[in-house]
């Protein structure tokens, strides 16, 4: 079988052909780089530049192993969660090319495709797994008992994490106002001891995670800085950086001596920061746990991720009834 996967859920067009006897045997993502001076994703723009891109990005990537259309077996999109014009646009192109090709089409969940793509990459995933789910919209503690059932022990409150990490960037004057220009800021080392914003938050027990508290703290300290030079960058950035991530690797503590989890799953956009990748690893070390990850280049929106899991399901004769158009943008991860 020959999946088209087709993943356009934020700012990114991913496209990718996934062979189920071969693997992955090519993608390709566009990033929108017209949001970086908006400080966050204009919905408007991110589905104009979709409908704009995606058909020559469907046909570059099949040139790229000369697949024709006719050799595709299934097209598998993104059903949600994501924003709804985005969606739109990927699942009416998919939904189109599986009329006319007459194969059929399958929406899949953005969220269980981030996490089960590590899968592709790691042969060492057994269960029970603690999945920490990590992005610029959701922030999850989960276990993992299986690779289609999903159970939530904790997630955010308030904000997100990558959310938590561009507003940060934002107001700091960083562009592109993202958590991978924070953490380049961070990696300078600069640390001073009187910022104020470590506080015993990373102490609680409680699995569910909030992270308005500590980004108020940090924008009043920004706000007082009467010009922000370089050195305030670094300073705020490393400081910021690290007060998320004692907190992060707090909660998977808790759980680690609670429960015996034979691997740590690390998956989203977040999962590409290195000083968080090398915290867990140290962590799951210690505890004799198996740390799972992505290459970085899979930790943001990608076709793969949609083309692999399309397989599964499709293994399991499940696929799409009719040619209905069904977007679901606040879907859930464990629907």
């Amino acid at each position: 079988m020959i999946i088209l996967g087709i993943e356009t859920s934020c700012d990114e067009t991913g496209i990718a052909i996934y062979d189920s006897l071969n693997g992955l045997i090519c993608e390709y993502t566009y990033s929108q780089k017209i949001h970086y001076f908006y400080g966050g994703t204009v919905p408007e723009l991110a589905s104009n530049d979709h409908l704009k891109k995606i058909f020559k990005l469907i046909f570059f990537t099949l040139k790229i192993k000369k697949i024709l259309l006719r050799d595709i077996d299934l097209i598998s999109y993104t059903i949600g969660p994501g924003l709804k014009n985005s969606l739109f646009i990927g699942i009416i192109v998919s939904k189109a090319l599986s009329f006319a090709l007459g194969i059929p089409s399958l929406g899949v969940n953005h969220l269980k495709a981030h996490i089960t793509i590590s899968f592709l990459f790691n042969k060492k995933i057994t269960f029970p797994s603690l999945v920490l789910f990590l992005s610029g919209a959701h922030t999850f503690l989960i276990e993992m008992n299986d690779f289609d059932n999903f159970f939530i022990l904790g997630e955010t409150l308030d904000d997100s994490i990558g959310e938590t990490f561009d507003k940060i960037a934002r107001c700091l004057k960083i562009i592109p106002s993202n958590g991978k220009s924070l953490e380049f800021f961070s990696r300078k080392n600069f640390l001073f001891s009187n910022l104020g914003y470590f506080n015993s938050c990373y102490s609680s027990s409680n699995l569910n995670f909030s992270f308005s508290g500590i980004k108020s703290s940090v924008i009043r300290y920004i706000s007082k800085l009467k010009i922000i030079t370089f050195n305030d960058k670094c300073n705020v950035s490393y400081n910021f950086q690290t007060t998320l991530i004692r907190l992060i690797c707090n909660k998977c503590l808790n759980l680690f001596l609670s429960k015996k989890y034979k691997c740590l799953l690390l998956s989203g956009g977040v999962a590409s920061n290195f000083y968080l990748r090398k915290a867990l690893k140290n962590y799951s070390y210690i505890f004799n746990v198996t740390f799972c990850t992505q290459p970085i280049k899979y930790c943001t929106d990608n076709g793969a991720m949609i083309s692999f899991l399309g397989c599964f399901y499709f293994n399991k004769n499940i696929f799409d009834k009719n040619f209905n158009i069904i977007v679901k943008p606040n879907i859930r991860l464990n629907l």
